[in-house]
């Protein structure tokens, strides 16, 4: 060996397919460690809502609250939905670690 050390680390990405309230958190997290994240739209829940309705577009919390309810299948109390629109708006920011795919199964 020749002294010279190159660490590489193992490539991570996080797949996310349909999804709750506990991924939306986890996608949270992932991307605060600048993990990229994959969403295959299509698959339902949290994944189709970022991906049809939250990146590369503005954010209409209207109808986001009520596409969220309908796709996450909940009735939310007001905290639950303030801790949603928290997630998305953190989400937001950090579009640049998402790729998204269309589901063909």
């Amino acid at each position: 060996s020749d002294g010279i050390g190159i660490e590489m680390k193992d490539p991570v990405v996080m797949i996310v397919a349909d999804g709750d309230m506990l991924a939306a958190e986890l996608i949270k997290e992932t991307i605060d460690n600048k993990i990229s994240v994959l969403l295959i739209k299509g698959s339902g829940k949290i994944a189709d809502l970022i991906s049809n309705d939250l990146l590369n577009s503005e954010v209409n919390l209207t109808l986001l609250k009520k596409k969220a309810a309908l796709l996450l299948g909940l009735f939310f109390q007001e905290k639950d939905m303030d801790d949603l629109i928290q997630l998305l708006k953190a989400i937001k920011k950090s579009e640049h670690l998402f790729s998204v795919e269309k589901n063909t199964f």
